[in-house]
C-alpha cells in the first residue's frame, strides 16, 4: 500500500482517524483494517493488497476492484512474500501489514507463532518497523507510515484484542512518530513506563530526547516484548532485563501460553524488583 503526504500537513489534508475509547479492546489488525477503509476513502492512490491471507490479515480495501491486466483501476494488489526486502532496495514508501504477530495465537503451534522474525526484520536496512501496542498507536502508526517517502513501513499487529491505553491518544500521536514516549511517568513509586513501537525511529532522535526518554543515569531497566530479547540490550544495558521469548512456541489457548511463558504482571513485578 503507497501514499505520500507531508507529515505536517496530515490533520490537514485527512480527518483524524476514528479514535479508540479507553476501557474497550481491539486487535491491532482489526483497528488498522478500520483505518486502511478511511484513508482508502481519502486517498484515491491508496492500495490494498495480501498474497493469500487477505481475510486474516484485513489488508484490502473493501467494496473495490482486484488490480489486473484488463482493470488497471482495481485497488486491491494480490502479491508474493518477499517485496519488503525488495521495497527497501529501492526506497519505495510501501506499507506492509504483518499479523499474528506472537504466541497468543495459541492453539496454531510453535510453526505459526513468530520469535525470532521480529528481530530480524528490524535489521533490515531502510525499513521502519512499528509494533503499536493499541487501536491509537496503531492510527498514529498509519499516518506516520503514510507521510514516509523514501523508505517502506512495517506494521506489527495482533490477532487478540487489545485493551486501549487509559488516556494517551493525544501521546501516541506524537510519541509513535518519535518511536517511543513516556506511557505513564512515576507516580509515588519510582518506575517509569515507556511505550516503544519502533526501535529505529527513536534510535534516529535527538540526543535530549533520547535522554527524556530514557535517562542515563537510570540503570534498572526491564524490557517486555513478545518476541526474542535480540536487540532490547542496548535499551536495557548491562544491568537491565528482559521479559522475552527466546524459545520456539507451544499449542494452547492463547492466554494459557502467555502465563506459562511469564506474561504475567507478577513476574513482570518480580523481574523488576530484582534488579
Amino acid at each position: 500500500m503507497h501514499g505520500i503526504l507531508n507529515l505536517q500537513n496530515t490533520k490537514k489534508a485527512y480527518p483524524e482517524l476514528v479514535a479508540h475509547e479507553f476501557g474497550t479492546a481491539v486487535a491491532s489488525h482489526v483497528s488498522s483494517q478500520q483505518a486502511i477503509q478511511q484513508i482508502s476513502s481519502q486517498l484515491t492512490d491508496f492500495r490494498g493488497g495480501s498474497d493469500d491471507l487477505s481475510a486474516s490479515n484485513n489488508t484490502m480495501v473493501k467494496v473495490e476492484t482486484d488490480f489486473q491486466p484488463d482493470n488497471y483501476a482495481g485497488r486491491n494488489i494480490w502479491f508474493g512474500v518477499r517485496e519488503f526486502a525488495t521495497a527497501a532496495l529501492q526506497q519505495l514508501p510501501t506499507v506492509y501489514v504483518m499479523t499474528h504477530d506472537s504466541i497468543a495465537v495459541g492453539e496454531d503451534g510453535p510453526t505459526h507463532e513468530p520469535v525470532e522474525q521480529l528481530a530480524s526484520v528490524r535489521s533490515m536496512p531502510n525499513l521502519n518497523v512499528i509494533r503499536p501496542a493499541d487501536g491509537n498507536e496503531t492510527n498514529t502508526a498509519w499516518k506516520r507510515a503514510l507521510a514516509e517517502t523514501d523508505c517502506p513501513t512495517m506494521l506489527i499487529l495482533a490477532r487478540q484484542n487489545l485493551s486501549v491505553l487509559e488516556g494517551r491518544k493525544e501521546l501516541a500521536a506524537e510519541g509513535v512518530n518519535k518511536g517511543a514516549y513516556i506511557l505513564s511517568e512515576a507516580k509515588g513509586v519510582h518506575i517509569r513506563v515507556v511505550s516503544m513501537q519502533a526501535q529505529n525511529i527513536f534510535d534516529e532522535q535527538d540526543a535530549a530526547y533520547k535522554e527524556s526518554i530514557l535517562p542515563a543515569n537510570v540503570t534498572k531497566r526491564l524490557a517486555i516484548e513478545a518476541g526474542s530479547s535480540f536487540g532490547w540490550g542496548k535499551y536495557v544495558g548491562l544491568q537491565g532485563k528482559t521479559l522475552t521469548i527466546d524459545t520456539w512456541g507451544a499449542s494452547a489457548p492463547g492466554n494459557k501460553i502467555f502465563e506459562e511463558y511469564g506474561f504475567a504482571v507478577d513476574n513482570a513485578v518480580n523481574l523488576y524488583e530484582s534488579l
